[in-house]
């Protein structure tokens, strides 16, 4: 589901079953998905509870809802007379806000948060390690690192990574 033609199309072609929706008005019944992915979208809605509210209304109770948005972004370019666009990113994360926003707010349970290129690896700018075969490398380097144990894994990735991004996995509680 997305609000872009263009993305739909492409997906479309790759064989995925599409739907032109904004969150709000999404045409599915509540509890359908056991696993819903929403990526780059929070960081441009004007109203993130009622994104969040219909993300986990469609979210069956016990299932996994992962969230990927940009971290700790400077929004001060969006402020730019010069900028293109009226609105694009409208607010930032870090861990704290994601606690508070999926635990305190909405009632569920935080799996996990990853900061870095999770999904698609290698897309990180800055990255401190050569780009050719970077994919690989970074699950090679963070399954290696793991074995030394989390924080030895989370100390190297941000070590190696401009981390841009933060990912979040969110077990949805409902009350039944």
């Amino acid at each position: 589901m997305d609000i872009s033609p263009v993305y739909l199309e492409y997906a479309g072609r790759a064989g995925i079953d599409v739907c032109l929706a904004r969150i709000e008005d999404m045409p599915y019944m509540d509890g359908l998905f056991e696993f819903v992915v929403c990526t780059d979208v929070l960081e441009h809605v004007f109203d993130l509870h009622a994104t969040c509210t219909h993300l986990l209304r469609v979210t069956r109770n016990d299932g996994l809802l992962v969230v990927r948005v940009p971290y700790q972004e400077n929004l001060a370019s969006y402020l730019s007379p010069s900028s293109p666009y009226e609105y694009v990113h409208v607010r930032n994360f870090d861990e704290d806000t994601l606690a508070l926003l999926f635990e305190k707010i909405h009632g569920c349970k935080v799996i996990d948060m990853i900061k870095g290129p999770v999904l698609w690896p290698g897309l990180s700018p800055k990255c401190r390690l050569p780009l050719r075969g970077l994919g690989l490398l970074h699950r090679t380097a963070a399954r290696l690192t793991g074995l030394a144990g989390k924080s030895v894994q989370k100390a190297f990735l941000e070590w190696a990574f401009d981390l841009p991004e933060i990912n979040i996995v969110v077990r949805v509680k409902k009350d039944l």
